[in-house]
Order: structure tokens, then C-alpha cells, then sequence
């Protein structure tokens, strides 16, 4: 996530940069959503005033497979079409989620649980799992057909933070 807050206008971006293969030396695509003033729940200063707050060293011990990332990634975005899709997610109870600029703790609170009839689709994924976290840029339209980003980091198996950029 990159953020400005002090641009004219601000702004918050969710960028994918995807190489060919395992050469890193080469970036084939970039793939940016862009929030600024007029995006849902946006206000740049509260955002990155959150996320300055947040840990995202390298986890210790044993890391999440991508797999593992994967699933909690899928599984989140399927909540607007699966009521049982929230019940799947290892939710921490320290866990915090950052949607625009709205923070709620513990981020298992007040979710979807499933009546929409579009799914979240067009799903592209970049996982680390030196830090436990899964971002999917999608086309979020299950709510209209919006461009969407949720990055999900779990630690010790469990959902620390979410973020969340919908254009």
C-alpha cells in the first residue's frame, strides 16, 4: 500500500508488480487501484495514520504456506456470497481491519454473511509469505462493479490485519 496524504489530491494506492517467471529483474505487469478524494470510506491522513501503527516485520517460527494465504484471501471475499464463508476465517482476536479509512477492531465484526448473488471475481494474487499476507485485486461485485483490493496478513495462524481499497 502506498499513501499520500499531503498531495493535492491524496491518494492510496494498492499496486501488484508481477514478474515473468522467477526473473525479478524484469516486471512484465503493473496492476494499481487508486483511491482519492470521492472513494469509499477515503481519507488518506486516517489511513496512514493506522497503518504507521501496524507491525509487518518478517514472522518468526513457521510461516503460512501460500496455500494457507490463498484460502484466507478467497475465503474473505466469497462472504458476500457464501453465509458460511466468515466461519472459515482463523480471525485473531487482536485483529484489526482498515476499510478506506475506517478502522474496526476485532475485524470479525459486522461482516457479510452471504446474499449476493455476483461473486467476487477477475481475482489476481500476490503472496509473501515471509510476512504472512495475501493481496487480491478483484473486481469487487458482489456491491456493484467496483475495482477492489483486500490485503490479509495473518500471524500464528491468525487474522492480525485487513486492508482494504475499493474504488
Amino acid at each position: 500500500m502506498i499513501i499520500s496524504s499531503t498531495s493535492k489530491p491524496p491518494y492510496v494506492l494498492a499496486t501488484q508488480i508481477r514478474h515473468n517467471g522467477n526473473d525479478t529483474s524484469t516486471i512484465s505487469l503493473i496492476d494499481t487501484i487508486a483511491a482519492t478524494t470521492g472513494s469509499l470510506f477515503f481519507n488518506a491522513s486516517l489511513t496512514l495514520s493506522y497503518i504507521k501503527a501496524e507491525d509487518w516485520s518478517p514472522l518468526n517460527g513457521t510461516l503460512p504456506s501460500r496455500d494457507v494465504l490463498k484460502k484466507a484471501g478467497d475465503a474473505y471475499l466469497d462472504m458476500w456470497t457464501d453465509a458460511k464463508a466468515a466461519d472459515t476465517i482463523p480471525w485473531g482476536t487482536d485483529c484489526e481491519r482498515v476499510e478506506g479509512s475506517r478502522l474496526t477492531k476485532p475485524c470479525g465484526a459486522s461482516l457479510p454473511h452471504g446474499g449476493s448473488a455476483k461473486s467476487n471475481g477477475d481475482r489476481r494474487y500476490i503472496i509473501d509469505e515471509t510476512v504472512g499476507s495475501v493481496d487480491v485485486l478483484c473486481a469487487f461485485n458482489s456491491l456493484g462493479d467496483m475495482p477492489d483490493s483486500h490485503e490479509i496478513r495473518l500471524v500464528d495462524g491468525k487474522v492480525k490485519y485487513v486492508h482494504t481499497i475499493t474504488v
